[in-house]
């Protein structure tokens, strides 16, 4: 597109190309929200939709025939689990630490909130 004086979603010479991409599109989008509903997926923005991935994908292992591959598959499976519950547990430990350290701060005054502006002496003015 170097050569354009157009970007791609402008550039009328790449019109049937730029149809074809968002029909992809929309068909992608499609299968993602059908896919979601099906499997209760809500993606892998929380610690949930992380673990419901990997609930998802042992269940699948496991109706695979027993093999070593699948064995390593599931120990692979079963040791991210317990990251992201290590993960999650500590998250919350930060989390309740924070809120006792703000709450110690919240009953004494930062010296950085102080009002430093110069108090005039007695007699000025």
């Amino acid at each position: 597109m170097r050569d354009s004086a157009f970007c791609f979603w402008h550039d009328p010479e790449h019109e049937a190309e730029r149809t074809e991409a968002q029909r992809f599109g929309r068909t992608r989008r499609g299968k993602e929200v059908t896919l979601a509903g099906a499997y209760e997926f809500s993606g892998l923005g929380t610690l949930d939709g992380a673990e419901r991935l990997l609930e998802i994908a042992a269940f699948d292992t496991l109706a695979l025939p027993n093999s070593v591959p699948r064995n390593r598959t599931l120990v692979s499976i079963a040791l991210a689990e317990l990251k992201a519950k290590e993960v999650g547990e500590l998250a919350e430990q930060v989390r309740v630490l924070q809120q006792a350290v703000l709450g110690q701060q919240g009953d004494r005054m930062s010296p950085f909130d102080a009002d430093l502006s110069p108090t005039p002496f007695i007699g000025d003015g």
